[in-house]
């Protein structure tokens, strides 16, 4: 074979294999980077969380699925930020999206309503007591000990 014959077919299946390459299966965006940077820039993070919706909306955009964990992951971030509603349905986004999620998030669901409902109990028990010592002018440990020192 000679060199020049050699070299064009080198070429050409170079260029076959670039052609071939395939797209890659989820939009990503900025995901590395931006998680990177929240880690070790905390102060970053609101950009990071900005960046986990703006994947979710382009990969509706585009007509597909979002890379798996972004839907939950963002709605983590919204838990944390005491978006409990929200943070629900990103969630079950990610439970419809990626079936496999199903298990561990209906746990994490699960706890997070029951922690919801333990703090509202506990609020209105709050609002219930601080009513009743409204009403009645002194906290009970004043009212049967006689004061903080129990005379």
């Amino acid at each position: 074979m000679t060199k020049p014959l050699a070299i064009s077919l080198s070429s050409l299946l170079l260029l076959a294999s670039v052609g071939c390459a395939k797209p890659p299966m989820y939009y990503w965006g900025n995901y590395e980077h931006r998680l990177y940077k929240s880690y070790s820039h905390p102060e970053t993070t609101p950009k990071f969380h900005a960046e986990l919706l703006n994947i979710l909306e382009k990969s509706k955009q585009r007509g597909e699925r979002p890379p798996p964990g972004i839907a939950a992951e963002y709605g983590f971030a919204l838990y944390k930020q005491g978006n409990t509603e929200m943070a629900i349905e990103y969630f079950q986004l990610e439970m419809e999206t990626w079936p496999e999620s199903v298990t561990m998030l209906t746990v994490v669901v699960e706890n997070i309503m029951a922690t919801g409902d333990d703090e509202q109990n506990a609020d209105d028990q709050k609002e219930e007591s601080d009513g009743n010592m409204e009403q009645q002018g002194e906290p009970d440990s004043f009212r049967t000990t006689g004061g903080m020192s129990g005379s």
